[in-house]
């Protein structure tokens, strides 16, 4: 017998985002001669500009697995968060989801003040992946010139604190001993906030929950981006719950539905 599931792909809702925000290349993403003057995220919360046409990300159409891309040709890109992103401020968990192909040292994202002990974000230097809170990290070695999805959750209730993903399978642990995070003002950016690098290549998609996802969850979004192309991420783990095929609502509904009868 063959069974054909024809159930669509799951998604993110907006209660799976909350407060967080949801950035992807292929919508909602302002392009003036070629360059990215304006992204805002999926839900029209949050909205990310760059005036300065000099310091833009550019646009590709075919840059993610054929699919749309930010291209970072520079480390002084950047967009600039219009509003104080409260999500991080005072935050006890997070999970961040990139999609992005590095050639160069720099941060993905950050928020927070001049002070080191003041700044969040997820940073790349020398082939190391930074997971960091209000100074202290998590760091785990990933693939140059490559096409990968890296996942850090910061948890500061649990015991260990701080874990790195990358393709679907754990990277690093531990590092990090804060309960919360000490950002206290200031937008998020695209890019760098206060060090002046912005990792180099390309990026199609930028998640940030504003909590610490469980590791089911996490797979969930891994199982939705690593297919999102329409064709498996290269270098995606096969021992990954959805390697074979990606999450569909049908599964969601069924997990759903386990989770509110426990």
């Amino acid at each position: 017998m063959i069974i054909i599931d024809a159930s669509p792909q799951w998604v993110p809702t907006p209660a799976d985002i909350g407060s967080g925000l949801y950035l992807n290349a292929r919508q909602r993403i302002t392009v003036t001669s070629g360059a990215v003057s304006q992204w805002q995220d999926r839900d029209e919360k949050w909205t990310f500009t760059q005036s300065n046409s000099g310091l833009r990300f550019f646009y590709t159409a075919t840059g993610w697995n054929n699919t749309p891309a930010i291209n970072v040709t520079a480390s002084t890109q950047r967009l600039l968060g219009t509003a104080t992103f409260t999500p991080l401020i005072g935050a006890s968990g997070l999970t961040t989801f990139v999609l992005a192909r590095h050639t160069g040292t720099g941060w993905f994202w950050q928020q927070g003040n001049v002070a080191p002990s003041a700044r969040t974000g997820l940073v790349v230097i020398n082939n190391t992946l930074y997971g960091v809170v209000n100074g202290e990290v998590t760091t785990g070695s990933i693939p140059a010139a490559t096409n990968n999805l890296l996942v850090w959750r910061f948890n500061g209730a649990a015991a260990t604190k701080s874990i790195l993903r990358l393709n679907g399978a754990n990277l690093a642990s531990g590092g990090i001993t804060a309960n919360a995070t000490t950002t206290n003002a200031g937008a998020l950016n695209i890019g760098f906030g206060v060090d002046p690098n912005t990792f180099l290549g390309f990026m199609s998609d930028l998640l940030i929950l504003p909590y610490a996802a469980s590791d089911s969850l996490i797979q969930k979004f891994e199982g939705c981006l690593a297919w999102q192309s329409g064709q498996r991420l290269q270098n995606f783990s096969t021992s990954h719950s959805f390697f074979p095929r990606p999450h569909t609502f049908l599964q969601h509904q069924e997990f759903l539905r386990h989770y509110l009868h426990q």
